[in-house]
């Protein structure tokens, strides 16, 4: 169900690139300033879709 995700500006998906094979994620809110960025975890190298974030667990939905 669409309400059980926090959307990152009201886009539904946005797309990050991993850079280094064990490359730490961060994703950039724009929303609060005192914390700008959500921690998505270690991820290969790639191009991933970043779904949303459950709002109760804070889990983080990722599509390669």
């Amino acid at each position: 169900p669409a309400d059980q995700y926090i959307y990152f500006n009201n886009i539904p998906e946005i797309t990050v690139e991993v850079l280094s094979a064990s490359g730490q994620v961060l994703v950039q809110k724009g929303v609060s300033a005192k914390n700008p960025y959500i921690f998505v975890g270690h991820l290969p190298k790639g191009f991933y879709i970043i779904r949303g974030i459950h709002r109760d667990y804070k889990q983080v939905f990722i599509k390669k």
